[in-house]
């Protein structure tokens, strides 16, 4: 049984995470959410892959209901 663990605890790494997943959002979806990740961690065993993220997002008023009416949600 193979078998791989990552926990990404640092601050440095966890702002850079922060950061792509911030800018893959806007630019995907043109949303301006501001993430905050207090942990991640990716476990591989037996070719299944499981990951735990633990996120606080952010943002304003107008934009959060600009994204509840993309989703359909009035």
């Amino acid at each position: 049984m193979d078998e791989m663990k990552i926990k990404l605890s640092t601050r440095w790494m966890k702002e850079i995470i922060t950061k792509l997943i911030s800018k893959a959002i806007y630019n995907k979806l043109g949303y301006k959410i501001d993430i905050r990740i207090n942990e991640i961690e990716v476990r591989t065993s037996d070719g299944r892959i499981q990951i735990h993220v633990d996120v606080d997002a952010e943002t304003d008023k107008r934009e959060f209901i600009r994204i509840a009416k993309d989703f359909g949600i009035d």
